[in-house]
């Protein structure tokens, strides 16, 4: 309660005493946030002992020349990182950065807050940023990520072209660069992309020769690299190329890696295409999740209600049932799912999303489940929740007549006129406890 009440004062003084005397971190952490004065809040800073509260205060702090003091010299280090996250200047941030005694993760922190050009460009060309010392295969993780972060924020185009081309770069800080470079860079970016098994530097980085490709606008080249042997690079080319018949062979074909095969899928436009993957295949072993992709991309109300009820793959269901928010179709897939023919399916099971068999009648209810949530007009769920048997009420998890049930509790009337035609005693035992109605 405190702790609320203390949002609604606005004397500086008696929030002040608050924040240095409350005996509850909550209330001083909050009266501490609301004082307007940063020489108070530091005052209090150096009071404090609990660092959460200490990390609150400096994180409210706007005094540019408070705060780089505390980046610069504060002993705990989780305090000079809530200090240099809030640092704007870029030369305070500077100093931070070329202080070869500070953490290496805080460096790094302060080179997220560079938002200059002039900065950024003098980081990226001083020597003083040491990634590694030469003299071991250690590199620092941090300060490889910082010199990654300014790169892929530079416009300077010169300096980009140079960092691409630097065989003495790091691989990721290139691959920043290349990301960065616009369409009339065709010829570094050929050089960069090739294959040169004669030069095993550049041969093995593929991610770098990937990152080329995908910059390539000639469509020749493109489709040449689509039968290299090393999926990164074909991955590449083929997103280039923004084919969509390649995107479908790809699907299709035996191999694959599931990354690439789901972004295929997501890449695909055609419907038809979608809807059949997402109602028949299984071929593949990654096939059940194939179909879960399709139908995540299926549009037509119509297309969702045959996949809710007919899909092979239990998951391509599920995702159809939760997609569809049209009363009559979700009436539709109510009743059909059940009725479905079980010899349609391989020994009366359902496939799910990884490839195991599951009972048809217990999934087909959690389908039932789903299309009820969706359902705005609960009327007609009254008759269909009379038709139902409602086996394994209160035994089976996800029984469709005990969930539906607790639906119909959403809409008095419709309850009340289940109630008053059911005659199964362990369903009206369930509607008991969704009503106060005597």
């Amino acid at each position: 309660m405190r702790s609320e009440d203390v949002l609604k004062v606005t004397d500086q003084e008696r929030l002040y005493a608050f924040a240095a005397g409350d005996p509850k971190a909550e209330v001083r952490k909050r009266a501490a946030m609301r004082l307007k004065d940063d020489a108070a809040k530091k005052r209090l800073l150096e009071k404090e002992k609990d660092l959460s509260v200490q990390t609150e205060i400096v994180g409210s702090m706007d005094d540019e020349d408070l705060l780089f003091e505390l980046a610069s010299a504060w002993p705990n280090r989780w305090i000079r990182k809530a200090a240099i996250l809030r640092l704007k200047d870029d030369a305070h941030l500077m100093q931070i950065i070329f202080n070869q005694n500070e953490e290496s993760e805080l460096r790094y922190h302060a080179a997220t807050r560079i938002s200059g050009q002039k900065a950024m460009k003098q980081i990226l060309q001083s020597p003083d940023i040491r990634i590694s010392d030469g003299k071991s295969i250690y590199i620092d993780n941090n300060l490889l990520a910082l010199r990654v972060h300014l790169v892929s924020r530079l416009e300077e185009d010169e300096i980009l072209q140079k960092i691409a081309a630097d065989r003495e770069e790091y691989e990721d800080v290139r691959i920043a660069a290349v990301k960065k470079l616009d369409s009339a860079h065709q010829d570094l970016l050929r050089i960069i992309a090739e294959e040169r098994p004669d030069d095993p530097d550049l041969y093995d980085m593929r991610d770098l020769r990937a990152a080329a490709v995908s910059r390539l606008t000639n469509e020749e080249l493109l489709r040449k690299y689509l039968y290299s042997g090393e999926g990164e690079i074909r991955s590449a080319a083929m997103f280039a190329l923004q084919d969509q018949d390649v995107f479908k062979e790809t699907v299709l074909e035996e191999d694959g890696s599931n990354e690439m095969l789901e972004a295929s899928v997501r890449a695909i436009q055609d419907q038809d295409f979608l809807f059949d993957l997402a109602m028949h295949y299984v071929q593949r072993t990654e096939g059940p999740q194939m179909a879960c992709f399709a139908a995540k991309k299926v549009e037509d109300p119509d297309r969702l209600a045959d996949l809710a009820i007919g899909a092979a793959t239990f998951g391509a269901s599920e995702i159809a049932a939760e997609n569809l928010h049209h009363d009559d179709l979700l009436i539709r897939v109510l009743r059909g799912v059940r009725e479905k023919d079980a010899g349609e399916r391989k020994e009366n099971r359902w496939l799910d999303p990884v490839g195991e068999f599951y009972s048809h009648d217990l999934l087909a209810q959690n389908i039932q489940c789903i299309a009820a949530k969706n359902l705005k007009d609960l009327r007609p769920l009254v008759q269909i929740l009379l038709d139902d048997p409602g086996d394994g009420i209160y035994t089976t998890d996800g029984n469709f007549k005990e969930y539906g049930i607790e639906r119909l509790s959403d809409d008095p009337e419709s309850l009340a006129a289940y109630i008053r035609m059911e005659t199964d005693d362990l369903a009206l035992e369930c509607a008991r406890e969704w009503t106060e109605d005597p």
